[in-house]
Order: structure tokens, then sequence, then C-alpha cells
């Protein structure tokens, strides 16, 4: 894995016949060879430099020690290598992207769901920082504003999944992961639906060119 520290490099691919063409150019603060590391797999492009340049490199052990508690940085990978094809998991857990979903999301009124999906994971990422009391505090306010039939802002939630929750709830059973299959339900239904439809706006076109997705050539090489 290599990181653009000053100067400008130009990337190439090389076509059937052997002749090399211009795919793009990198600059201070790229990045490149993630593909290659996530993978295991052969390079697929040949990088050289237009000035003089500061390149650092990180070897692949390095890389997943730099970047293991960081799923955010590891999101953007993600989406480079999978492109059109990427999960929305993984558009959330990158900050820009997950910023883009979210106007689209509240142009169709479904803005609710990424709000009770994010107060879901922070419940769970600071669960063992919460006392009793704060735990039940949290848990009542997640139902009233979320499950509950009379919620300010109600989810398509399951009754099944509802009915679980509520018997936890009731008897007082906490615990870190209670509303993981809630969130789960809520997470596929807008993957299955309003984000297909955001995949196919200019907007997340614009985003896959910014973050210099992998075409379907790149993605096939990999098989």
């Amino acid at each position: 894995f290599y990181f653009v520290y000053s100067g400008s490099l130009k990337v190439q691919k090389s076509k059937k016949g052997g002749n090399m063409y211009e795919v793009g150019r990198l600059y201070s603060g790229d990045y490149f060879g993630e593909l290659a590391v996530i993978n295991n797999s052969k390079r697929l492009a040949r990088i050289t430099t237009l000035t003089s340049a500061i390149v650092l490199e990180i070897p692949r052990q390095s890389f997943y020690e730099c970047f293991h508690d960081t799923p955010k940085i590891i999101a953007e990978f993600i989406i480079r290598m999978k492109g059109k094809h990427v999960d929305l998991k993984s558009i959330l857990q990158h900050n820009e992207s997950k910023a883009l979903f979210k106007v689209h999301l509240e142009k169709e009124h479904g803005g609710e769901n990424l709000i009770f999906y994010d107060a879901i994971t922070k419940f769970e990422e600071s669960y063992e920082s919460y006392n009793c009391k704060e735990v039940a505090d949290q848990v009542s306010n997640i139902m009233e504003t979320f499950l509950d039939n009379e919620a300010q802002h109600a989810v398509n939630r399951s009754h099944r999944t509802y009915t679980a929750v509520q018997e936890q709830v009731e008897a007082k059973k906490y615990s870190k992961n209670m509303f993981a299959q809630a969130q789960t339900e809520i997470l596929q239904l807008m993957e299955s639906d309003v984000f297909q439809r955001f995949k196919n706006t200019s907007v997340f076109s614009t985003l896959m060119v910014q973050l210099r997705s992998y075409d379907d050539l790149d993605v096939q090489l990999l098989a």
C-alpha cells in the first residue's frame, strides 16, 4: 500500500495488445495499492512519477495493523473495489458517502430509518460504558422513539422482532445486541429499496468517480 506524500504520478493500464494508456493521475494525499493488498492479487496498473515525488510504503502486515481499528478507512477501500456493486453498510461507514445517501433518503421521506440505524450503532458502541439506569433509559428512549406502535419516528420493523425486543424490555433483560435484529431489518429494507435508486443517481456516479472506484474489468481480473 502506498501513500503519496508529495509530487504527481501517472496511472496507466495495459490494453490487450500490450500498449499502455493513461487512466488517471495521483497527487499529494492520494494512495494506491490497496486492492492488491486486501485481495492478495496482482497489481492492475502501472504507476510512474511525473515530477519529483515522495511516496510512503506500508507493507501488507503493517497495513492491517494500521487500519484494523479504523472501519471508516477500510470502508473507502471497499467502496473503491466494489464500485457500483458496493453494499449499503460500507457506504454508511464512510462519512462523505453516508452524507450523500442521507440527503437522498430524506428526499424520499425515509430519514427515520438512518436515524434509527445510527442510534442502535451508538447504543452498541457505548453499552459497556453505561450504568444500569443509563441502559434502561437508552432502551426506553429507543423503544418510544422508533419501535413502539405509537413511536415518534416509527420504523418498519417486523412484528416478530418487536415482540422479541418487548419481552426483553418487560423482563428488564437488557443486552448490548438486543436491537441487532431490528437494525438488520432496517438496513436490509433500505438496501433493497431506496439504496438501489440512490445508486442510479448522478450523485452516486460522481461519488464513484471522486473515489476512483475500479471498473468492471478490474473486478473481473480478481476472479
